[in-house]
């Protein structure tokens, strides 16, 4: 197995320029290291030193590569902000480029295929293997995920180790609010992709979802009102499988529907008409009743990270998830002492967020209108971290 050093530094000090010293600092004592690139999280209330701060890191750490992103909560190590300042750097030595700003799939392939940097500069990574393990943070409104995913797992791409996501990146959550950093510049459109060889790194889908019915079929529908189920009225089938509480887990904090084939939940509330769902479902559809529970997001959370205090998790959750005594960035502090998370508002997968499609001023509507999977987190473990 390559080495892929990994290094996880935090700080909670509230004057920005002190935060920097401290992580630089962590990251320099380890001398028996050269790291290659960062990825940078502040909590809100650094957003607008973003530009320095991780211009600051870059030509401390003698990096080739240097991102940044802000989110609403953070974690560092063992502890909790949220809304608070806060500092994390994830440090990494590897032959693929940990992150880059991609505007297109074209940009992604060639992004995997740059030489390897530092370790081999006649090397590319069209010859080393299988494509890296890939996280892409996108821009609801600029990157058509549904499209993206197609052309890259096509067969003459094969790059079937994508996963795609999009969410509002920056201190606050809303059309016109993404925002990161990545090669010394800002972007506000396209995505940010994460990559880690396929041998070191496992990424996670979390849903903390659970069925509390048998499947039932759409019998009359109009677009997003399912008006019956089974051929009854549709609100009473489903309040019905909610009214066994023997059934429900614990924590719920959203209830729908699960599609065949997806653990992602689409919500479902009473209408006039019957039920309207957050999405569209065609007639004939099978549908199972089903919740989310912030209790088995945790558990999910749990059993994602490795059993080892060596490997380095980085946790992703959506800030919509409600706090109580699992939340599920506490959960992850709890397994891990070298953990890092940031929380995204509206966190989705392969398509754009639910409550992400108003047109608002200045804005259009989501590049994708497809339905896509939804997540509570994302969880990416890097294993035989040093």
């Amino acid at each position: 197995m390559a080495a892929c050093p990994v290094a996880l530094a935090t700080s909670e000090h509230p004057v920005a320029a002190h935060a920097v010293a401290e992580c630089a600092g962590a990251l320099l004592e380890r001398t028996d290291q050269h790291f290659d690139e960062l990825l940078v999280m502040v909590g809100a209330p650094f957003d607008g030193a973003l530009e320095d701060i991780t211009g600051a890191l870059a030509q401390l750490l003698g990096v080739r590569q240097c991102a940044g992103l802000v989110g609403r909560g953070l974690l560092m190590g063992t502890r909790i902000g949220v809304d608070t300042p806060g500092l994390v750097v994830l440090a990494v030595r590897s032959e693929y480029p940990l992150v880059g700003h991609v505007g297109s799939p074209r940009a992604l392939l060639d992004l995997w295929q740059e030489p390897a940097g530092r370790h081999d500069a006649t090397a590319t990574r069209a010859s080393s293997g299988p494509a890296p393990v890939s996280l892409l943070l996108a821009d609801p409104f600029s990157v058509d995920l549904a499209a993206w995913r197609a052309e890259l797992a096509s067969p003459r791409r094969g790059c079937s180790t994508l996963l795609l996501a999009s969410g509002y990146i920056g201190a606050r959550g809303g059309p016109g609010t993404t925002r990161f950093r990545a090669s010394g510049s800002e972007y506000r459109d396209g995505a940010l992709a994460l990559l880690l060889p396929n041998d070191l790194a496992r990424l996670t889908e979390v849903h903390g979802t659970a069925a509390v019915g048998d499947a039932v079929r759409v019998t009359t529908v109009d677009r997003n009102d399912v008006i019956a189920l089974d051929d009854l009225p549709a609100a009473e089938v489903f309040e019905a499988s909610l009214a066994r509480p023997t059934e429900l887990p614990a924590g719920v904090d959203r209830v729908g529907f699960l599609r065949t084939g997806s653990p992602e939940l689409v919500a479902a509330r009473r209408s006039p008409k019957g039920l309207v769902l957050e999405r569209p479902v065609e007639l004939g559809e099978l549908l199972v009743p089903a919740v989310r529970s912030v209790d088995l997001v945790a558990s999910e959370i749990r059993g994602a990270m490795s059993e080892s205090s060596r490997d380095v998790a980085l946790v992703f959750t959506d800030s919509d998830l409600p706090a109580g005594p699992t939340r599920p960035l506490d959960v992850a502090a709890e397994r891990l002492a070298v953990t890092a998370g940031l929380e995204l508002s509206q966190l989705a997968l392969d398509g754009p967020p639910a409550s992400g499609r108003t047109q608002e001023a200045g804005r259009t509507e989501p590049a994708s209108a497809s339905p896509g999977g939804g997540a509570a987190a994302l969880v990416l473990t890097l294993f035989g971290s040093g």
